[in-house]
Formats: C-alpha cells, sequence, structure tokens
C-alpha cells in the first residue's frame, strides 16, 4: 500500500513540474477540453483529484486557462443540446430530447455562470422557451420545404401565415 502511495505521490509531483511547461499546459487542458470533467482527466492519468484541483486552483495562469476551456466547452455544450433539440429523426421523442438538452444547459450554467447562470435567470423556463422556438423554427424549415417542393397545397405567400399560427398556441394544446 505505501509503494501505491508514494508512486501516485511522485506521479503528482512529476504531473506538476510537466503542467507548467508549455507543453504539459496544453496537454492538460487539451484533456480537459476534450472531456470536461478533471476527474476524468484525474482517473485517465492516475492522479488524486483533490490534489490536483488544489494545485491548478494555487497556479493563477493554469487556474484561468483551465476556467476558460470549461466556459469553452460549456459553450459547445449548449450548441449540443440545441442540436439534441432539433433532432427529430435522429430521437423523435421530444421528451428525451428534453432531458438530454437540459442537462447541458445545467453544466454549462455550473461552467459559465456569467452566460448562462445569471442570478434571477431560471434556467429551466429559459430552456423551455429555446426548446419552443428550436421547435417553431424546425416546423418554419419544414413548411418551407413543403413551399419549395410545391407540396401540400401551401403557397409562398403562406409561409408567414404559417408563422403566425406557430408562434400562437393551438386551440387543443391546453396552453
Amino acid at each position: 500500500m505505501g509503494e501505491v502511495r508514494n508512486d501516485r505521490l511522485a506521479r503528482l509531483i512529476g504531473w506538476q513540474r510537466f503542467v507548467l511547461t508549455p507543453e504539459g499546459k496544453s496537454e492538460f487542458l487539451q484533456r480537459l477540453g476534450e472531456s470536461g470533467d478533471l476527474d476524468e482527466v484525474c482517473r485517465e492519468m492516475d492522479l488524486p483529484r483533490v490534489r490536483v484541483l488544489a494545485f491548478v486552483a494555487s497556479q493563477a495562469e493554469l487556474s484561468e486557462a483551465a476556467k476558460a476551456v470549461l466556459e469553452l466547452k460549456a459553450h459547445q455544450m449548449v450548441a449540443e443540446g440545441l442540436e439534441i433539440v432539433d433532432d427529430r429523426e435522429g430521437d423523435p421523442d421530444a421528451s428525451s430530447r428534453r432531458v438530454r438538452a437540459d442537462y447541458r444547459l445545467k453544466v454549462a450554467e455550473k461552467w459559465a455562470k456569467g452566460m448562462y447562470g445569471a442570478k434571477g435567470v431560471d434556467v429551466g423556463a429559459m430552456a423551455e422557451g429555446i426548446t419552443e422556438a428550436l421547435q417553431r423554427i424546425s416546423e418554419r424549415r419544414r413548411r418551407e420545404k413543403l413551399v419549395e417542393q410545391g407540396a401540400g397545397g401551401v403557397a409562398p405567400g403562406d409561409v408567414g401565415v404559417g408563422e403566425r399560427l406557430l408562434a400562437a398556441p393551438s386551440e387543443g394544446s391546453g396552453s
């Protein structure tokens, strides 16, 4: 047991020296950006997470760079959430898409608080609004394709009417 502990501490000390080099910093930030999860990075390198976290926090430049990487990852996850919500072919179940998109928004809220987690902002309500807007956009695109194809008896001038109908709650929806 003592050998394993000494081995992990030796690895930690070696990593601390390495991560302060430009190559080491770049590799660490790349791993963090790919996974978005410090725990996963530490598991991959077999390093103690708490000590890695403490070390990163003690290095101002490294800490700021790690925060910036996580903010970029947050933006990527929000973009993925939008794709998920709009992907009716890959996953036709709207509730499943919503859960997956909401998860990404909640993670983004943690990593980029200034943009996605401002005080007083109800992220759940924002996600619902985004989901509804994306559904309207998707429906609009579907209608535009029908117009382009000349299908369904919809004339090119009727698209605006359809948009107004989509923006208004339907009579049977309970909204």
